[in-house]
């Protein structure tokens, strides 16, 4: 199951992009990115947040 989910956020440029924030790894960037998808929907990021 990790090696999968490593897989996965080494193909996706948004999980890559999303792990060089500290504290965000593999895990938490793909379940980011598969919970919002596409961010550009939120106007602000306070909007995503809520």
């Amino acid at each position: 199951m990790n090696n999968r989910i490593t897989c996965m956020s080494l193909d996706s440029e948004l999980c890559r992009r999303l792990q060089t924030i500290p504290g965000i790894g593999v895990l938490l960037s793909t379940a980011i990115v598969s919970a919002v998808g596409d961010a550009s929907a939120f106007r602000r990021a306070r909007d995503l947040a809520a």
